[in-house]
């Protein structure tokens, strides 16, 4: 226990050991694994499911930008045409 302990009820003393138990718990962890190669592993598998969660045709960011800024243009030339005429609905 800390000091933090002295003048707390019983119940706030148990709520404190077990806070200072999950402190200790996660000082404990590593995520840098065993070796540099291990961790250089873990970096470039992050890299690649970052980079294909939540893209459904696998494509890269570059080729995410492209598509939406091609969106973009296409969305502003068509506001435009409507605005100015050329364009009825």
């Amino acid at each position: 226990m800390t000091a933090r302990c002295w003048g707390a009820t019983v119940g706030e003393r148990r709520d404190i050991a077990r806070s200072d138990e999950r402190d200790a718990e996660i000082a404990n962890q590593d995520e840098s694994g065993r070796d540099r190669n291990e961790r250089q592993e873990h970096d470039r598998k992050t890299r690649a499911y970052e980079e294909t969660t939540g893209n459904p045709y696998h494509l890269s960011k570059g080729a995410r930008m492209l598509g939406g800024l091609l969106a973009l243009v296409v969305v502003v030339a068509l506001t435009g045409l409507f605005v100015s005429g050329f364009i009825r609905w």
